[in-house]
């Protein structure tokens, strides 16, 4: 099962208590029952806020179900855009599906997706290429444009007496969906500013991991780390609940 950004971060908090009290048994005899004070103290404050991470896990579960929805209706339009110049009976009514479907997908814009699950896979050290401006929005946008364009592929393989129909029919859906396609391309600046966040949750939950591992090595980062984690746990929320209308997926061949 993949791993949400609510997961993550409370498997990261509860680790860094851990590591407080590992620190504390490599540190000097005389030191130890002050830096366990300490230890102790923040083990309980991360703790807590792990198990808050934790709770909020749930909402892992439901950024899970969102993208499933929003990526079978996503990669059910592509298949209905390979398929117009296939048949006859495509090239009529795969148009009318997608501009059908097109609306539903926008109502699915609606349901909730709180964590973000496409951020990045910080066990492999994977990071999605923000600046590439990849997203639903612009996805969506490219094949509504790719079916226009297949519409007339289909053109010249019908018989000479049916093609001034066809060409016709061609036209007519072409510009319909080309309304439909620039209607998303005026929403691309969305993916742009779903993965700047993107981004910049990035380097908050990398910086955290830096801090969580810090814990152990010397008195410096004992000491202060926890505090920065603490410090972190606000503005992570705050990011993590800004509204996404967009995401990344990767598309079915």
């Amino acid at each position: 099962m993949k791993k949400g950004l609510f997961l993550r971060l409370s498997k990261l908090y509860l680790l860094s208590a851990k590591n407080s009290f590992y620190y504390v048994g490599q540190i000097s005899l005389l030191l130890r029952p002050a830096l366990f004070v300490v230890a102790i103290f923040y083990a309980i404050v991360l703790s807590f806020i792990s198990l808050i991470f934790s709770v909020l896990t749930i909402l892992d579960l439901i950024t899970f179900a969102t993208d499933s929805i929003r990526k079978t209706i996503i990669n059910f339009m592509d298949n209905q855009c390979l398929s117009i110049d296939n048949s006859f009976i495509s090239f009529i009514f795969s148009p009318i599906v997608l501009v059908l479907v097109a609306p539903i997908f926008i109502a699915s814009l609606f349901l909730p997706r709180p964590s973000s699950n496409d951020l990045l896979d910080i066990a492999e050290n994977k990071i999605l290429d923000a600046v590439s401006g990849h997203g639903v929005f612009k996805r969506i946008n490219e094949i509504i444009w790719s079916a226009a364009h297949n519409l007339f592929d289909y053109v010249p393989k019908v018989c000479l007496f049916l093609k001034p129909i066809v060409a016709i029919v061609a036209i007519v859906y072409s510009i319909i969906l080309i309304i439909i396609g620039t209607i998303f391309f005026i929403f691309v600046p969305l993916d742009w500013l779903n993965n700047f966040f993107k981004r910049v949750m990035h380097a908050l939950v990398n910086f955290a991991y830096v801090q969580h591992d810090k814990i152990m090595h010397n008195t410096g980062a004992f000491l202060f780390s926890p505090i920065i984690l603490i410090l972190l746990f606000p503005i992570l929320l705050t990011i993590v609940f800004i509204p996404k209308f967009t995401a990344y997926f990767e598309m079915d061949a």
